[in-house]
């Protein structure tokens, strides 16, 4: 069951890349432009962290690590790019503080950067909130379904809000590993499809 989801996963990812690259010209304008870059990082960090851990037995939570900081730094420069607010880059340069304090309080080549991803979660979820806000109150008529930041913030929303109770189930010592992976994929699968779906909305004039 876990190789048929990491396929799917997979399979998912791919596609919202090539949607990314297909759309790229449309969305040149637009705030999404930036999205065929990430979602090729995303391919390129899972390639090289299969490749280790199977290829090598390697550990890759250094890959891991790094994709951590690098996808809370784009998410957080879109949400300026869309919310435009100071708050968000306060709230950016408190993540970059305590990602620094993380570096050197663990082994980033040995331990996950925990507080870096509460941190970074926590604020993803603040400036999700915003965004929703800022568009449940537009004065003029919004068709929700036909803007592209609206399903980019909604697959951040649900992968956001189920990873913070699974990071926290993961310290008790029974809780089961397998249903921790189970969990995380089907919340990037769910992640992935609806940031496709966003990008192949019509950009807004």
């Amino acid at each position: 069951m876990i190789l048929f989801l990491k396929i799917i996963l997979y399979g998912v990812q791919s596609f919202a890349f090539v949607t990314a690259v297909y759309r790229h010209r449309a969305n040149r304008e637009g705030l999404q432009r930036h999205f065929a870059y990430y979602l090729g990082f995303v391919l390129l960090i899972e390639a090289t962290a299969n490749t280790m851990r199977i290829g090598f037995n390697l550990s890759n939570l250094p890959v891991y690590n790094l994709f951590t900081v690098v996808s809370f730094l784009f998410f957080f420069y879109w949400f300026y790019t869309q919310l435009r607010k100071t708050f968000v880059l306060w709230f950016s340069s408190g993540f970059m503080i305590i990602t620094l304090y993380n570096l050197v309080t663990v082994h980033p080549l040995k331990e996950f950067l925990y507080l870096t991803l509460y941190s970074g979660a926590v604020l993803v979820l603040i400036f999700t909130i915003a965004y929703f806000y800022r568009l449940l109150n537009a004065e003029e008529s919004i068709h929700f379904y036909k803007i592209q930041a609206f399903w980019i913030c909604t697959g951040l929303l649900i992968y956001y809000i189920g990873i913070l109770p699974l990071m926290a189930l993961l310290e008790f010592p029974g809780f089961n590993r397998v249903h921790f992976q189970f969990a995380i994929m089907i919340l990037n699968i769910f992640q992935y499809a609806l940031i496709s779906k966003g990008l192949l909305c019509p950009q807004k004039k």
